[in-house]
This record gives structure tokens, C-alpha cells and sequence, in this order.
């Protein structure tokens, strides 16, 4: 009888495979200079195989699951190969419960294009009036090539500002779908999103150039040097995209371990503390104390101790610590604590390295903070991404925030408690 291609053993020979094949381009990537020509279409081959690996695991567990007709069939694997199996059967669902696979069908794409359109036109306008104001402001420069280099550098960085539209666009409508982002879906975004409208941009921003060439005799030998650096502009622009989407997608990939490994730390807690015996510490057969002599234990525990068994606190005793007695000591008096005293808290918080502030704002904050830093990556005024720099801005939303986490750190120092997640 012939061999189904769905069987458990050819679906696990093909994971292996194609993990093979994701560790070989890893590595090659890891050679790969930034701006070779090829590494697009092997970021685009990496990102098919992470979402198609998990996929193929959950089907290999699911199949040797409940699969009864095939395990008669094929031959009973040894001890060893079954606990394997097992083993691997149970991280797939498990990986594929908790960190559910990203799918590029999944995006409201109908969203996504109602405000590309409006982004499209929005930006349309913008590039001719900046066209008409050069054409105004240098009515009467005698040098024929000012104009067109002007309006070209002016394309070129309207071209950047829509690719970081296009980019908050996506990340938008993901959100409002209920998601959160991650590593492939922010790759998927550079692959599918940004560089087709850079791409694109390259070259209607060349064709609108060559066009006027011709219309206005524009001299030839100009005309192909401003081509060639236009490219290589757009280029070094398509450079830098992919510079910040992968230390982006790097940032998440650890945040979704260290996710994934406190979520599993808090399991075995829970585990561990379901299958202990009522009334039974680790250190032996000792009764649980009770009334005051069970708050007393509980006081004697110190910052660390939290009300809700197995749960993790959102910053560190270090912190807690010192921005709880730096308040303290600016609090001494009595009175408010002004922008003036702020600032050499801020400096005590950024020579300890606690960095960024978006870190350890409390949630409404740091989503404002972050979201004011996406806005400004690219212009002149740039990221908040120390303690002095927020205060130096001296926006009250993010001096509110800063004030309540230093307040209920000294609160929470106080009362020897330290602060939980959000």
C-alpha cells in the first residue's frame, strides 16, 4: 500500500528538513553583507519556513495523537522515538497554543487599503505643494539645477515619511484586530508593506524626473547623475528600513522568550503548589502558621514578597529601591516636586542604567511614550530614550507619569511591598 504524504513519519521528515534548511540560511544571513542584492529573497525564504514549521508540527502532533489506522500500519517505533515524539508533540501544541502563528491572510487588508488610499492622496498633495514652494522660493536663481535637486531630496524624504506610515498604518489595524506584534509580523510588514511602496517610489520619483527632462531639454549628462544618486539614496533608504525592522523583530523575539519562559516558570509554580500536601512546607511535615503569626511571616519576607502566589513583579527590587529613596528625599519637606528637582533624579536613574524610561512607566505612560517615540524616530526632535531627555522635553503627560511611578515606588517601598504588572 502506497504511502500517504500526511503520514507522521514524512511529516516529520520534513520538519527536519526544512529546519535544516532555516539553520543553513540563519548562518548565511549572519555572512551576508546588509546591502546585498540577494538578501531580500532570503528574508523572504526565512520568514516562509518560521510560519510554515510550526504549522507542520501541530499537524505531526495532531496526527500521532489520534491517528490509530496509521499507527497499525507503519512500524512501532522504539521507546526512545516514542518519548521523542511525545516530547515533541507536546511543545508544538504548546508553542502553538501560547504563541499563536502569524499569517499575513490574518490582516484586514481591506482596512489596510481604505488608509493607504488616504495616505496616497494625502501624501500626492503634500509633494506638490513643497513642488510649488521651491519653483516659488527660487523663481529667480539664475542656476537651472537647483530646482530639480531640491525637489528630488524633498521626494526622496517624503519617501521615507510614507514608508513610516505605511508601517504605522499596519501596526494600527493589527491592534485594533486584538493583536499584539511580533518578530514575523513585523517582518512581514518591511517584506509586504515597506519596500514595495519604497520600490515603488523609486520609480515613479524617477519617472516623474525623467519626464522633465524631456519637457524642459534638461542636459543629459545631469540627468542620469541625479538618476544614479536616486537610486542609491532610495537604496541606502531601503537599507536603514531593514536595519530598524530587524532590531525591532529582535527586540520581540526576546521579549516573546522571556514571555514564554515567566509563563512557564509560573505553571511549574502553580503545578508544584497544586500537588503539595494541605498544611505542608518544603522544609517538612510543618503545620502552616495562622493569625498574626502568619502576618508576622509575611513581614519578615521584605520588598519581595507579593500578595498573589506565583505572581511576578513588573520591576526590580534595585529599582523600586532607588527611585523610591530618590523620592523620598526629594519629598523630604513636605512640599511638590518641581521640573528643577526632577532632573537630578533623572540623571541618578540614568547612571544606574535603568533605561529606557518606556521600561518602566506604568502602562498608560509607556504606550504614550512609545507612541511618541515612533512618531519621532525620524525627525529632528528624535526618541525619548533616557530620563534626562524626558525631563528636557518637559511635556506634562510624560512628567505625570514620571512623578507616579517615583511616588508609588516610595509607597510601595514603605509598605514592603514592591510594585506588580500592570
Amino acid at each position: 500500500m502506497p504511502h500517504s504524504l500526511y503520514e507522521p513519519q514524512f511529516l516529520l521528515r520534513i520538519i527536519k528538513r526544512k529546519k535544516r534548511q532555516l539553520a543553513e540560511i540563519e548562518e548565511d544571513l549572519l555572512r551576508l553583507p546588509l546591502d546585498h542584492p540577494t538578501r531580500l529573497r532570503w528574508l523572504e525564504r526565512r520568514l516562509n519556513l518560521q510560519q510554515g514549521i510550526p504549522a507542520l508540527e501541530a499537524e505531526y502532533a495532531r496526527r500521532t495523537g489520534d491517528s490509530k489506522s496509521l499507527h497499525n500500519e507503519r512500524q512501532i517505533p522504539s521507546e526512545k522515538e516514542s518519548v521523542r515524539a511525545a516530547k515533541l508533540s507536546e511543545t508544538a501544541l504548546t508553542q502553538h497554543q501560547e504563541m499563536p502563528l502569524f499569517r499575513w491572510e490574518d490582516v484586514d487588508h481591506s482596512l489596510v487599503s481604505l488608509r493607504l488610499t488616504e495616505l496616497a492622496e494625502e501624501m500626492r498633495n503634500q509633494i506638490e505643494a513643497d513642488e510649488r514652494r521651491i519653483q516659488f522660493e527660487n523663481r529667480g536663481n539664475l542656476n537651472s539645477n537647483t530646482v530639480p535637486s531640491l525637489v528630488l531630496e524633498m521626494k526622496q524624504n517624503r519617501a521615507d515619511d510614507m514608508a513610516r506610515r505605511v508601517y504605522e498604518i499596519y501596526s494600527d489595524v493589527w491592534k485594533t484586530q486584538g493583536h499584539a506584534k511580533s518578530a514575523a509580523f513585523v517582518r512581514a510588514v518591511y517584506l509586504h508593506g515597506i519596500v514595495p511602496v519604497l520600490r515603488g517610489r523609486t520609480g515613479g520619483i524617477a519617472s516623474d524626473f525623467a519626464m522633465f527632462a524631456t519637457r524642459t531639454s534638461f542636459p543629459i549628462d545631469i540627468g542620469k547623475a541625479h538618476l544614479q544618486s536616486h537610486r542609491l539614496k532610495m537604496l541606502r533608504l531601503e537599507s536603514r528600513w531593514h536595519r530598524r525592522i530587524e532590531i525591532e523583530a529582535k527586540e520581540l523575539e526576546h521579549f516573546e522568550r522571556t514571555a514564554t519562559l515567566a509563563q512557564q516558570e509560573i505553571q511549574r509554580r502553580n503545578v508544584a503548589t497544586k500537588e503539595a500536601p494541605m498544611g505542608v512546607t518544603a522544609e517538612g511535615s510543618r503545620q502552616i502558621p495562622s493569625g498574626r503569626n502568619l502576618q508576622r511571616i509575611h513581614e519578615q519576607r521584605g520588598v519581595l514578597s507579593t500578595g498573589t502566589p506565583g505572581r511576578r513583579p513588573r520591576l526590580d527590587r534595585s529599582f523600586v529601591e532607588c527611585a523610591g529613596t530618590l523620592w523620598q528625599k526629594a519629598t523630604s519637606d513636605g512640599h511638590s516636586v518641581p521640573l528643577d528637582r526632577l532632573r537630578p533624579i533623572a540623571s541618578e536613574l540614568d547612571a544606574a542604567g535603568y533605561l529606557p524610561p518606556s521600561k518602566y512607566l506604568e502602562a498608560k505612560y509607556a504606550m504614550d511614550l512609545k507612541a511618541f517615540n515612533s512618531r519621532n524616530s525620524n525627525s529632528k526632535l528624535g526618541p525619548i530614550k533616557t530620563w534626562s531627555e524626558l525631563t528636557s522635553r518637559g511635556d506634562k503627560d510624560h512628567l505625570r507619569g514620571m512623578r507616579r511611578l517615583l511616588s508609588r515606588c516610595a509607597g510601595k517601598l514603605d509598605g514592603g511591598h514592591q510594585l506588580s504588572g500592570n
